[in-house]
């Protein structure tokens, strides 16, 4: 109760002193004609009204924490159950409020990661490696939703004043959409979005055990599309629940964000069975339907399953793409062997075309651990065997380490 009453009075400090440091009346008047200064003094107002909203709603809460902490020993006691009380009734009605206010601020998170990676190949050195930096923005407006996620990759450097961009990285809008959330099975997304394979879904080193990628990962189903989206998940009274994603969107290209390469779309689907055993038991099945940049039609599947049981969790994934006969597939098994240590291990397999040798076509063996001194960041380390199909090629053994902060 005491942290809750904390932060409640810096948030609202935090709010009037960025009103009060940014929107200096002397400065205004100095910067901007009189029809831009009368819209900045609604703004004021509007502020100040959301300013004297959060101060309404933490002095209500701050008098329902105090009549709560008040109460005798033997009341306390004596009460219902926990949440069933008047006094925690009103506490939660009054942070649902406060939820409100704060849901009309926009808000920013993200994620950095830093690796060093090394193995003994002949010609190759070990390396540090600045690979993301990932800004995330927010907004929900009553049951509208925007997210975007901007990515910088490898630190590249561009000189404005018409030097050359240096370096390997590059930044992208690696997702962006705008949502309606109508219930909870059924909502509809309109943008850049992400095709809902798992490891696509959850790619992001925060949440991974992981620093390397599945061999398949973006190999055979593409990691995104611009168009359509529709999702939603039921649960039923006996724990039982589905869920199902379906799309429509560009088919691949280099602009496919503004443009489709041809008159076709590609369009798919994904059904989930959240199985009621163990603490967690998802199984799901994938399809996508289209045309690939060459103009050749494709169809892929994938299914995969996640499970949780106490402290060891597995997850898999397979793929198909007709389209040379593309294969790839994974099996993670994990154990939780201390509350902040996590190891894992994985099996890959990917072979990118059937009638040839490819270069890419190998197996893999990955083991490692994770680290996770507190939930925000992630300190991994993990040994890799990579085993090409093409016998000339070398086998290579390597070591990937990386840190991870979310904020």
């Amino acid at each position: 109760m005491k942290m809750l009453r904390k932060f409640l009075a810096v948030f609202a400090l935090l709010i009037v002193f960025a009103g009060a440091g940014c929107l200096s009346p002397g400065t205004l008047l100095s910067a901007f004609a009189d029809e831009e200064i009368e819209h900045l003094k609604n703004e004021m107002q509007s502020m100040r009204e959301t300013i004297a909203q959060l101060q309404q709603t933490i002095d209500h809460m701050q008098a329902v924490i105090v009549k709560y902490e008040a109460a005798p020993p033997a009341a306390v006691s004596a009460a219902p159950a926990p949440g069933s009380g008047e006094e925690v009734a009103e506490l939660h009605q009054e942070l649902q409020s406060f939820k409100g206010v704060v849901d009309k601020f926009p808000k920013i998170s993200g994620y950095y990661d830093f690796e060093w990676h090394a193995d003994d190949q002949g010609d190759s050195t070990n390396t540090f490696k600045q690979h993301h930096l990932s800004l995330f923005l927010d907004k929900r407006l009553e049951k509208w939703h925007m997210f975007s996620e901007v990515e910088f990759e490898y630190a590249f450097d561009y000189a404005g004043s018409g030097g050359a961009v240096t370096g390997n990285g590059e930044a992208k809008v690696e997702t962006g959409w705008l949502e309606y959330n109508y219930n909870d099975l059924e909502n509809i997304r309109f943008g850049k979005v992400i095709i809902p394979q798992y490891w696509s879904v959850n790619h992001y080193p925060s949440v991974i055990f992981s620093t390397s990628r599945p061999l398949m990962n973006e190999q055979i189903i593409p990691f995104d599309t611009t168009g359509v989206m529709a999702y939603g998940t039921h649960y039923f009274p006996n724990e039982w629940g589905a869920g199902y994603n379906v799309f429509v969107g560009n088919g691949e290209g280099s602009a496919r964000s503004q443009t489709d390469n041809n008159n076709n779309k590609v369009f798919g689907g994904k059904l989930t069975a959240h199985i009621p055993v163990f603490d967690r038991f998802d199984v799901a099945g994938l399809t996508y339907i289209g045309e690939n940049g060459g103009n050749n039609s494709e169809t892929m599947w994938g299914a995969e399953t996640q499970m949780d049981i106490a402290d060891f969790g597995f997850q898999a994934e397979v793929a198909h793409n007709s389209n040379q006969g593309q294969f790839g597939y994974y099996l993670q098994p994990s154990y939780r062997f201390l509350p902040k240590w996590t190891a894992f291990y994985r099996w890959d397999r990917l072979d990118v075309n059937k009638e040839i040798d490819d270069a890419s076509d190998a197996s893999s063996h990955t083991a490692g651990l994770r680290y996770q001194p507190v939930p925000a960041i992630s300190l991994k380390g993990e040994l890799y065997h990579k085993m090409p199909d093409d016998q000339t090629l070398e086998r290579v053994n390597g070591l990937i380490s990386s840190v991870v902060i979310f904020f």
